[in-house]
C-alpha cells in the first residue's frame, strides 16, 4: 500500500511539473510574462490603452492611515499610468460587480487583488475563486490583461484569519494556470518579512508596499 501511495504522489507531482512547463512554454501566447518576456508584448489590446494599468482591490490597494498604496510606487517603476481603484473593506464579490465599470475606462491591464476581506469574513474559498474567475474572464473578453495576485500573510491581531489566506493562495495560483494569465506572487515576496506589515498585521508598511510594487513590476520589465 505504501508503494502504491508513493506512485500516486509521484504521478501527481509529475503532472504538476508538466502542467507548469506547458504553461511556461505558452507564455508568449497568453501574455503571462514567462521566460523574461514582459506581459503585454505582442498582445492585441483593441481599443484599450496599453499604458493604463488599474490597481483593483481593497484597502491594501487604496492605502489607509499608516499604510501607503503600492500603486504610485509601481507607476514610478514601470513608467505607466497606474490608476488606483481600491475599495476598503470590500470582498471579491464587490470586485465582480464593479469590473464592468473598471473596464469601461479601457485599461490595458487590471491588477486583481481581492480576497483578504473574504478570508476575514469567512467567505467560502470556492465562492472567492468563482468571483475572481469572473473578473478575469471579463478582462480577457475585453482584451484587457488581468494579473491575479496572491494574498499577503496576516499576523498579529489578524493572524486568526491567516488560515483563510493559506487556503486561498494555492487556489489563486491554480486559477492563474487555468486561465493562463499572469500571477503576482505577493505572498511569496512577504514570506519571512513581518516588517512588511504595520502593527495591525494586515496592511503593508512602506517597505511592504514597495515589495508589492516590485512583484508587479517584475512582470512588466
Amino acid at each position: 500500500m505504501k508503494n502504491i501511495t508513493g506512485i500516486f504522489r509521484a504521478v501527481r507531482l509529475c503532472r504538476g511539473v508538466l502542467g507548469l512547463a506547458v504553461l511556461l512554454s505558452l507564455a508568449g501566447g497568453c501574455d503571462n510574462g514567462g521566460g523574461g518576456k514582459p506581459i503585454g508584448e505582442g498582445h492585441d489590446f483593441g481599443a484599450n490603452d496599453p499604458n493604463l494599468v488599474v490597481a483593483f482591490g481593497d484597502s491594501i490597494t487604496s492605502g489607509i492611515d499608516g499604510s501607503p498604496s503600492y500603486a504610485p510606487i509601481l507607476a514610478g517603476m514601470i513608467g505607466k499610468n497606474v490608476r488606483k481603484a481600491g475599495f476598503p473593506g470590500q470582498e471579491s464579490s464587490f470586485g465582480r460587480s464593479k469590473i464592468g465599470g473598471v473596464l469601461a475606462g479601457h485599461p490595458g491591464f487590471v491588477l486583481v487583488f481581492f480576497g483578504a476581506n473574504d478570508a476575514i469574513m469567512g467567505v467560502d474559498e470556492a465562492d472567492t475563486i468563482s468571483n475572481l474567475r469572473d473578473i478575469v474572464v471579463s478582462c480577457k473578453n475585453n482584451q484587457t490583461i488581468p494579473v491575479l495576485t496572491t494574498l499577503t500573510p496576516m499576523i498579529g491581531g489578524h493572524e486568526v484569519y491567516n488560515g483563510g489566506v493559506d487556503a486561498l493562495n494555492p487556489m489563486i495560483r491554480e486559477l492563474a494556470m487555468e486561465q493562463e494569465v499572469p500571477l503576482a506572487d505577493v505572498n511569496a515576496a512577504f514570506s519571512g518579512h513581518p516588517e512588511y506589515l504595520i502593527d495591525d498585521g494586515l496592511h503593508p508598511t512602506q517597505a511592504g508596499a514597495e515589495a508589492i510594487a516590485q512583484t508587479y513590476a517584475d512582470l512588466f520589465l
